[in-house]
């Protein structure tokens, strides 16, 4: 009797403690199910408007109501000057009344611009009237030239003398000159410049040096009553394109800018696209004719309301709003 009954109680504890840990398993996996979901509810979900976000927009000034001619892609580069500078640019370009180019040096915090007309003043003969200007990272401006400017002066004291020969047009008011030759010693040619103010001659000025060799060249060539081209080229002494500066005009607008220095082994085209005046859009070449970006800007009722930068593979990278 006593075995069955210390029998009995061996069996009903080990029930007990087989029951017990049944328990507790069922009730870590319970566990570990539930966190397991709730983890999974708690991970982010990635919406496809999260994956196609875009750059954020920038509000910018976009000279919707300048009357001066500048490129899309520069006012991209203002839009990322520090107030300073941006002020310094709006300086020049209220006085030059327009740029060709402007180029943003965002490692040294400097600008300098192409101008369409030159600011500086000077009482010498038109030449070239090919103008820079670079604005310093503390808003200072310095001015140059470029290709031969003259002598100080040579509007009033522009005469016949050993060491020059000068011929005018003295057909109008003031008299417009036509040929400056300047001699060394022994009567030995230094460089001889001339002018030509006939419509239907392409070559305004064009200097030239002792050997006869062209150092820079003025061209500009009619194609209708709207439409012309001007370009500036400047030579080494072997005779290879040292800088050159051309645009393409469609009515007021540029249609086409090219820039290259052979110096600074830099050059760009903007190719630009006009509609009824205005411009809608613009393609980025650098010196080698490689597209690196396009802009395009958007109007309403005739405001230019955003512009869009995209790199060369079409994706947008910035947006500028007024």
């Amino acid at each position: 009797m006593v075995n069955k009954n210390s029998f009995l109680w061996i069996f009903l504890a080990v029930v007990i403690v087989a029951t017990g840990a049944c328990m507790f398993c069922l009730n870590k996996s319970g566990e570990k199910i539930l966190n397991s979901v709730e983890n999974q509810d708690k991970k982010p979900v990635q919406t496809k408007s999260q994956t196609e976000q875009k750059e954020p927009e920038i509000k910018s000034d976009l000279y919707s109501n300048t009357p001066y001619n500048l490129p899309l892609i520069s006012i991209v580069d203002i839009s990322k000057l520090p107030p300073k500078i941006k002020q310094s640019v709006d300086e020049i370009l209220e006085t030059a009344q327009g740029f060709y180019y402007l180029k943003y040096n965002d490692h040294n915090k400097e600008v300098d611009i192409i101008l369409q007309n030159p600011v500086s003043e000077g009482d010498t003969y038109s030449r070239h009237n090919l103008e820079f200007a670079h604005i310093s990272s503390d808003g200072n401006i310095t001015y140059k030239r470029k290709g031969y400017t003259g002598e100080d002066g040579e509007t009033a004291n522009a005469v016949t003398s050993d060491g020059d020969f000068w011929e005018f047009d003295t057909s109008v008011e003031p008299n417009r000159p036509l040929k400056h030759i300047v001699y060394e010693k022994k009567n030995k040619i230094k460089f001889e410049e001339t002018w030509n103010y006939d419509e239907k001659e392409p070559v305004k000025y064009e200097m030239k040096d002792g050997k006869g060799k062209t150092i820079s060249i003025m061209k500009e060539t009619v194609e209708n009553e709207s439409n012309f081209r001007k370009e500036h080229i400047f030579y080494d002494h072997e005779g290879n394109t040292e800088m050159s500066v051309s645009a393409n005009y469609d009515g007021a607008e540029i249609s086409r800018f090219t820039y290259y220095n052979a110096d600074k082994n830099d050059g760009i085209t903007i190719i630009s696209e006009i509609s009824d005046g205005t411009k809608n859009k613009e393609q980025i070449y650098n010196k080698d004719y490689e597209l690196q970006a396009t802009v395009v800007a958007d109007y309403k009722d005739g405001v230019r309301e955003d512009i869009k930068l995209m790199d060369k593979d079409g994706k947008e990278v910035e947006k500028l709003s007024n």
